[in-house]
């Protein structure tokens, strides 16, 4: 039949070219299969994705944490503004009292003009 032989092993005869067809045969049937069997994990892959269930809980604890985190972050905002706010309000009074202590104090006399020319 074939003038090649793969297994050139074996001796050449009537029972040689039947174990080659069988062989050969065998082979076909395996790339066959592994080509069917790669075309079904392709389709179930593509099934497992479409299908891919995530349990109840899983989704609950995504939206609860989804839900914490807006939260968080609102709370962050707010502190952020009133310690700004109280920031301001802080240096206002600050420099309120030093006003204060300078009039007691000094009186009319504290200003910049007067240390420079005691200086």
């Amino acid at each position: 039949m074939r003038d090649f032989c793969f297994f050139w092993f074996l001796p050449r005869g009537p029972s040689t070219s039947v174990v080659l067809e069988f062989l050969e045969r065998e082979r076909e049937r395996e790339r066959e299969s592994c080509v069917a069997i790669a075309m079904a994990e392709n389709d179930n892959m593509e099934v497992e994705a479409a299908a891919a269930v995530v349990p109840e809980t899983l989704l609950k604890k995504r939206k609860r944490d989804e839900e914490w985190a807006s939260a968080r972050k609102q709370q962050l905002e707010a502190a952020r503004s009133k310690n700004a706010k109280n920031r301001q309000l802080i240096f206002k009074r600050a420099e309120q009292y030093i006003k204060e202590y300078r009039s007691q104090v000094w009186g009319n006399r504290c200003s910049i003009w007067n240390f420079v020319s005691l200086m």
